[in-house]
Formats: C-alpha cells, sequence, structure tokens
C-alpha cells in the first residue's frame, strides 16, 4: 500500500505536469524521466516479489490468520448504500466515465486475467501479478519512446524515437494505451484476491483500506500537482544553459527585444560583448551577430524608423557610461544624448525621444532628437529614495505608445513606477508600497525587467532576485507567478537571476535567464484575461481575485459588492467594482471565509452574508456589510450551520433562510432574520429536506421554493411559505425534477424555472408557475441544456441566462420572452463558466463576474454592451 501511494505520488505528478501543463518534452527533460521510472519499476519490482515470496510460504504451510476486527455494519445502511451506488451506475455522467475506463480496459483486463485463466495456484497468481506489472512498465515505455523529439500535444511530422512508420503512430499510442490499462486490471484483480485470502473474515474492511490508502495517495497528488500551478508551456529558445562564445551559445544573456515585422528576437549578450539576432521562424538555428564588440550591453531597444529597412539598434551601455545607437550596417555605434553613468535601461516613444536609465544617479533621462537636449523624467539627481518622486537603481524602462505612458522597474526599491511624460510623481503599480524585498505574491526582489500589455495594462515584471516573472492586474495588491517561482536552479521550470523579458505577436514571453545562459520561451496561458473577443459582451476591468461560488450585491450607492467564494479553498476577502470607472477596489475582508453562501440585500442597504462552507466545515455565522462605512460586522448566528441554502428578502424586511446541506444532513429547516434586532428565529420548517434549490418572493408577499436535491435525489416538488402563518404548504409539483436551476419571478407575477440538472443528465427544459391557480405549465425550451447557470429579469421584462455547465463550461447566452414563451441564442461570453453571479447594474449593463472553467477559478468580468437589451427586436 505504501508503494502504491508513493507511485500515485510520483506517477500522477510526472502525468499531470507533462501531459496537462507542457507541450514540449525536451530531450534533457526526457533522460532523467526515463532513469525515474526505471528506478520506480525496479522498486516495485522487489517489493511485489518480496509480497508474493511472504505469500508463497504462507500459502504452503502457514494457516492464514484472520482479520479480528467484525463488520457491524447496520443492514439497512448497506442497502441504502448499494441502492445509491445502483442509482449512480445508471446516471449518464457516470456512465460516459465508466465506458472508457471500467467496461473496457477493467471489466475487459479483469475477465482476461481473473476468469479466463483462473489462476487457482499461488504461483499462477503470481504470474497473473508479475504479467501485469511487466504489461505495464513495457508500454509506458512504448508509450515515451513514440513521442516525437519535441512531444508537442497536437498532430506532428516530428519523428518519433523508434522509426515505426514515417512519423509518430497514433495506432501505438493507443494500443499502447490501452494494453497500459489491462496490466493495470491484472495487478488489481490478483491484488485484490491477494487481500481476500488474507483477510477471510474481514475482506470488506480490507478492500475499503485499499482503496483508501488509493484514495489519498491521489488526493496527494492531485493537490500536490495542483501546487506547482504551472500555468505555462516552456522552451529553450537561445543559448545551452552553459556559457559560450558559438551562434549558438550567449554568455550572461541582459536585455531582449522581440522585432514583430522580422519576427526575430534580439538579445544583449553581455559576456560575450555582442548583440544577437534569433530567428522564431526557426529555432533550432544559431543567431546572427548584428552589433559586435560592445562592452557590457545591458538593455537593447530595436526601431524601425518608420521603413521597412533593417531596424535600428538602441543599446545602454553599461560600462560605457552611455546610449549607443548602431544603423543598418554599421561598424560602430553612435553615442547619442548625454552621459549616462551605469546605463541600464533604455527605450523609444513615437516621436524617437529616447529614455534611458541612470541607475547610479537613481534618475530617468530623455533625449530629444529634434532639440539635442536631455531632460529629466523621473527620479531626482543623486538623490536615493522611496518617495512617489524618487528612484533608486532604476533599471528596464517601458513606454506605452498610445499614450506616453512609462513605466520604470526602480529595482532597489522593488517596485514598478508609472509615470506620465508631464510629471515625475509615480504611482507604484507592481510592488509592494515600501521599498523592502519580499517572496510573497505581494512583494518584488530587486526587479530589473518591465513589459506591459498596452490594450490591458496588465503588466508584467522580471523579478530578478525571486527568480520568477510576476504578472500584475490594473490596481491589484498582489501579483500571480507566470514563470519560475521554484527556487534558484537550471531546472526547466526554473530561473537564475531573470533580467528582462518580452512577448512576441502569438502572447509568447520570452525571458532572459542571465546567469544560465539563456532565453526561455513559455506560451502564457489565458495571457489576455481582460481582452474583449465578443462583439456583444466587452471585458472590463478583472477582479483582484480569482472566485467561484461567490456573491455579488448591487449596492445603493451604485457599486458592486462581490463577496467570498473559493480558491484552491474558502476565502474571505472582498471587493468593490465601480461601473463609472470599471475598476475593481479591494476592501476589507468578511470575518470569516466561505462559499455557497448567500447575500441579501436590506432594506437599510446593508448586505447580509449567511452559511456556507469553509475550510472547518459549515458555517452558521452571519455578518452585516455596511456600504456607507466599508466595514465587517458580525451579526447573530443562525440556529442550523448550512451551506447550498437560499435567502429571500420578505415584504416586512425580514430574511427567511431556507433548507441547505450542514452537519452532514440535508436540511427542512427554516428561520427569520429580522434586521432590526439582528437576531435569528426558527419559523416553520418545509415539508421536503433540500439543497441548491431556489425561492422567489411572490406578488401577494409569499415564497415559492422549487426542486432542489437530497442525495443523488433531485426533486420535482414545490412549496409556499406564507409569512403571515409562518407555515408551509405543498403546491402542485413541477414536470421536471431538478435542482441547480434558476427561478425567476416575470413582470407577469408568474415565476420561470430553466434548466438544471437531475444527476442523469443537464436539463434545457423551462416551465412558469401561476400563482393564481398554483399550476405548473412547460414553457419554450432553452436552445443549450446547462445547470449552475444565471437568470436575470431586464428592465424589459425578458430574462438573460448566462453560462452554466453541460459537461464543460458554457459561455453561450440566451433571452426569455414572457409574451413568446421562445428564447433566443446572443452572443456568447468571452469566456465560459459556471458557478458565476449575473447582476442587472443601475445602468441597465449587465456584470458578470469570476465563476470556474475547467476545475479553474476566474478572476474575469464582462458587461453586455446593449444597454438594456430591449432594441434587439425593435
Amino acid at each position: 500500500m505504501i508503494f502504491l501511494a508513493v507511485t500515485h505520488l510520483l506517477g500522477g505528478n510526472l502525468y499531470v505536469y507533462l501531459s496537462l501543463k507542457a507541450d514540449a518534452i525536451t530531450r534533457t527533460t526526457r533522460y532523467p524521466l526515463f532513469f525515474v521510472f526505471s528506478v520506480v519499476c525496479a522498486i516495485g519490482l522487489v517489493i511485489y516479489a518480496c509480497i508474493i515470496w511472504r505469500w508463497l510460504i504462507e500459502r504452503r504451510g502457514q494457516k492464514l490468520q484472520s482479520d479480528p476486527i467484525e463488520q457491524k455494519t447496520a443492514l439497512s445502511d448497506v442497502i441504502e448504500t448499494f441502492k445509491i451506488a445502483l442509482r449512480l451506475l445508471k446516471t449518464r455522467n457516470m456512465l460516459l466515465l465508466l465506458i472508457p475506463f471500467a467496461y473496457t480496459e477493467k471489466l475487459l483486463g479483469g475477465g482476461l486475467f481473473g476468469f479466463i485463466t483462473k489462476p487457482k495456484t499461488s504461483s499462477q497468481c503470481a504470474l497473473v501479478i508479475l504479467i501485469g506489472f511487466f504489461l505495464q512498465s513495457i508500454f509506458y515505455y512504448s508509450a515515451w519512446i513514440n513521442f516525437p523529439a519535441d512531444a508537442p500535444a497536437n498532430e506532428t511530422n516530428a519523428e518519433s524515437y523508434f522509426q515505426f512508420s514515417s512519423s509518430t503512430s497514433q495506432v501505438i499510442a493507443f494500443v499502447g494505451s490501452f494494453i497500459v490499462g489491462l496490466g493495470d486490471s491484472a495487478l488489481n484483480t490478483q491484488l485484490f484476491t491477494v487481500l481476500a485470502s488474507q483477510f477471510k473474515h474481514s475482506s470488506a474492511s480490507a478492500f475499503a483500506l485499499f482503496q483508501l490508502v488509493q484514495g489519498i495517495a491521489s488526493a496527494i497528488a492531485y493537490s500536490y500537482a495542483g501546487s506547482l500551478d504551472l500555468q505555462y508551456q516552456l522552451i529553450t529558445v537561445a543559448g545551452t544553459a552553459a556559457v559560450g562564445n558559438s551562434s549558438r551559445e550567449l554568455a550572461l544573456p541582459h536585455g531582449i527585444f522581440f522585432h514583430r515585422k522580422s519576427n526575430t528576437l534580439y538579445v544583449a549578450d553581455l559576456g560575450n560583448t555582442r548583440v544577437q539576432i534569433f530567428s522564431l521562424n526557426q529555432p533550432s538555428t544559431g543567431g546572427t551577430t548584428a552589433v559586435f564588440k560592445v562592452v557590457e550591453p545591458n538593455k537593447i531597444y530595436v526601431d524601425d524608423d518608420d521603413d521597412n529597412t533593417e531596424p535600428t539598434i538602441y543599446i545602454a551601455v553599461f560600462v560605457g557610461n552611455r546610449v549607443e545607437k548602431w544603423t543598418k550596417g554599421a561598424t560602430h555605434g553612435v553615442q547619442i544624448g548625454d552621459e549616462c553613468r551605469s546605463c541600464s535601461g533604455i527605450s523609444v516613444d513615437r516621436e524617437k525621444n529616447v529614455y534611458m536609465s541612470e541607475s547610479d544617479r537613481h534618475r530617468v533621462l530623455k533625449w530629444s532628437p529634434r532639440t539635442n537636449t536631455t531632460i529629466i523624467v523621473a527620479g531626482k539627481t543623486d538623490d536615493r529614495g522611496s518617495s512617489s518622486e524618487q528612484l533608486s537603481n532604476p533599471e528596464a524602462i517601458y513606454i506605452d505608445q498610445s499614450s506616453g505612458i512609462f513605466y520604470v522597474a526602480d529595482s532597489h526599491n522593488n517596485r514598478i513606477q508609472k509615470l506620465t511624460k508631464d510629471s515625475l510623481d509615480a504611482v507604484t503599480v507592481a510592488g509592494s508600497k515600501t521599498d523592502s524585498p519580499g517572496t510573497d505574491v505581494g512583494s518584488l526582489a530587486d526587479p530589473t525587467g518591465v513589459w506591459v500589455d498596452e490594450e490591458t495594462k496588465v503588466v508584467y515584471v522580471a523579478d530578478t532576485l525571486n527568480n520568477r516573472v510576476e504578472r500584475w492586474l490594473p490596481d491589484a495588491s498582489k501579483g500571480d507567478t507566470i514563470a519560475g517561482g521554484f527556487g534558484l536552479g537550471d531546472a526547466e521550470n526554473q530561473f537564475n537571476t531573470p533580467n528582462d523579458l518580452t512577448f512576441d505577436s502569438e502572447g509568447n514571453l520570452y525571458v532572459s535567464d542571465t546567469w544560465n545562459h539563456r532565453i526561455q520561451r513559455f506560451h502564457i496561458i489565458d495571457n489576455h484575461p481582460c481582452t474583449p473577443t465578443s462583439t456583444e459582451w466587452s471585458k472590463t476591468g478583472c477582479m483582484n481575485h480569482t472566485r467561484r461560488s461567490h456573491t455579488t450585491s448591487v449596492l445603493i450607492n451604485e457599486k458592486v459588492l462581490v463577496a467570498g467564494g473559493f480558491d484552491n479553498g474558502a476565502i474571505s476577502n472582498a471587493e468593490l467594482y465601480d461601473p463609472s470607472t470599471e475598476i475593481w477596489t479591494t476592501i476589507d475582508s468578511m470575518n470569516d471565509a466561505r462559499g455557497e453562501h448567500t447575500a441579501s440585500i436590506l432594506m437599510n442597504g446593508k448586505v447580509l452574508i449567511t452559511g456556507g462552507l469553509a475550510t472547518r466545515g459549515f458555517l452558521n455565522s452571519s455578518e452585516l456589510y455596511d456600504p456607507s462605512t466599508e466595514t465587517w460586522t458580525t451579526t447573530g448566528s443562525m440556529t442550523n450551520a448550512r451551506g447550498e441554502h437560499i435567502t429571500s428578502v420578505l415584504t416586512d424586511g425580514k430574511v427567511l433562510v431556507t433548507g441547505g446541506y450542514g452537519d452532514s444532513h440535508w436540511l427542512n429547516s427554516a428561520e427569520l432574520y429580522d434586521p432590526s434586532t439582528e437576531t435569528w428565529t426558527t419559523t416553520g420548517s418545509m415539508n421536503n429536506t433540500r439543497s441548491e434549490h431556489t425561492s422567489s418572493v411572490l406578488a401577494n408577499g409569499n415564497v415559492l421554493v422549487t426542486g432542489g436535491h437530497v442525495s443523488i435525489d433531485s426533486l420535482a416538488s414545490a412549496e409556499v411559505y406564507d409569512p403571515s402563518t409562518e407555515t408551509w404548504t405543498a403546491t402542485s409539483s413541477m414536470n421536471s425534477a431538478r435542482s441547480e436551476h434558476t427561478a425567476s419571478v416575470l413582470m407577469n407575477g408568474k415565476v420561470l424555472v430553466a434548466g438544471g440538472s437531475n444527476y442523469s443528465h443537464s436539463l434545457n427544459s423551462a416551465e412558469l408557475y401561476d400563482p393564481s391557480t398554483q399550476t405548473w405549465t412547460i414553457t419554450g425550451s432553452m436552445n443549450h441544456a446547462r445547470w449552475k447557470h444565471t437568470a436575470s429579469v431586464l428592465r424589459n421584462g425578458k430574462v438573460l441566462v448566462t453560462g452554466g455547465f453541460d459537461h464543460n463550461a458554457l459561455n453561450s447566452a440566451e433571452l426569455y420572452d414572457p409574451s413568446t414563451e421562445l428564447w433566443t441564442t446572443i452572443g456568447s461570453m468571452n469566456d465560459a463558466r459556471g458557478e458565476h453571479t449575473a447582476s442587472v447594474l443601475t445602468n441597465g449593463k449587465m456584470l458578470v463576474t469570476g465563476g470556474s472553467n475547467g476545475g479553474m477559478a476566474l478572476n474575469s468580468a464582462e458587461l453586455h454592451k446593449l444597454i438594456t437589451l430591449d432594441d434587439r427586436h425593435h
């Protein structure tokens, strides 16, 4: 069992890392992996041999020992558990999961090695175990050998290591993976036989323990793999990780610059006193020398000079205390501007003004070719400091060509400063507000490179002494690591003092890994998290925190409060969105981290947060947010801890909480919160226990609760709560059982229920509840089946449904027209998402925030461009 745990950890993480996170496996990576797999296989073989040998001895002469622990499970519990398992087995999602695994590899493998061979002796059983082990080992190796040299994730014509054909064979890959499953079946089938024979009188406990160890190991593996958080795919495009002066080698590369017209990368090869050009169209070739015999070229800038000839190169010459300009065909550079002492940064604006960092004098200069004059545009001469008007050893400069705003890597102040061309007063856009270095995501340590996405204003930083690249969203209080971050080293996911960075036209990141003498390329996933791609939806500012299963509330001051949710666990942070500026601002956090909670806007303008799931379990706590002071205060606690519940603000201002899940069971209890006294009181319980249901306040003040689920059973039942009597009355059931659906009160008083899931499949059906007759009627179906979506009633009375899940996250959106009872598909969102929120703002726009896609929480937000969405058909 210990060995199985170890192999799960090692093999699982290697698989997640290589299969899901990288599209290129180089030879230098391949050989260590072969070695690791060989060692693991050898150790496993020895352990299996020892197990089998001991078992053979026991089978020959020793009496099998039985486990003294007896099962005392109640028969009813066993029957109920078996029924749940059978119902799960009949669901479509479970069948889809079992088809490629259980019904093919597992069952066929078990039949082949467990029933056809019918090993009745210990030696036969041991033989089958060894066969399974060797089958797995052989075809693992076959799979690796069949990979082409660069191992891309998509189709390729690259040759594989063993030439079965002219190109890599998909047939071999599929056959190999299938036989790996067969080997696994042989192995597990006979291991289960061993367990059954060793623990005759407690085989159930033995099997449970075996599965528990596997489950724990798998959970640890997934957790550990997730902590790697590798959001990139990597390859070395220049240098060999060893110092050298050939065309393929580099020595202490510093500044790099991507030239779009020629698709080439310029590298300041400091140790070799030259500037090298590497073609990105042919990355395997060596570089060509564009500039030579320049003593310690630091940063570089490549300018086209507004023509199609070979570009001009500007070099910040550190030792020479100057900036040199190299034009086409030049054999030497020409100094421009005044002295630039310890020159460490260079950039050129649209007017051909040259900006240069004078590191030792703690300032940035600007030289004008029109007037041949040099002025100070950042920092103070020989005045090191950390105020907004001071710098300390500035390095790289990046100029936003569209606005003229420029950014400076203020290295010894451990921050990135943003300045306008008319002011010396800078704003910190990355790094802490103090001048102290740090290793957390809110700090930097001696940053020397900066690059800015001019469309999204996202700042990218070469965080030199932390050996990583950080991405900082606008107005964020912390960054996120997109490359490196695994300490100093020469592995492919490590750096040794990265000095500069740039991006190519396809969004690939390039980093000069100075003391590893190489340039690394990374394909960044979601490199433009706030860039619009849809015609009807526009991305607005990204939230400062990724989150799903959170809440949003439109406040009386028209701002939007976002609170809590999940992101690798429950979070407590909160932030405000200002529709007038489309900017997110982090505010004080809630007192408790929580997700799957509720938020209700009270009549006094405050927001009530209730329950939810935290790390320690479900919560009964509640707290209030006051928009006037932007503070959180705890208020009375609910009687029951619960999550997946629903809250409704009644006509008298009280808040009704219903159902949910907590304390290991589903709830039918309900309770009332009184804002005037900040106390909770229990009220009548629902007729059915339920969670992930809906509740709607009807025109008569009553509350309609629909659907939900108990265990894996979705509900069709509905019931009505009367606040005047605090009682529940069953009403007619929906036509379809559903949970994780939406319910919207239309302007005609009816309630529209749409979508959801019945644990067998997603639903696209919709139905209407008429409070006057207490009956349900089927209305037009949505164009897409979905669950965990949102539904919002617009000013024109139509209902806008967005996102959700149907196997995968959806980006589709559609409108329901109550007058025609028809659904119309509208433009899709930029990001597919479920577990998100949607809010109708006071300006009529629709704001969608966060959610998840592929198991990853999102921080993106987007607005529907149409003001009211009511002119579409007029």
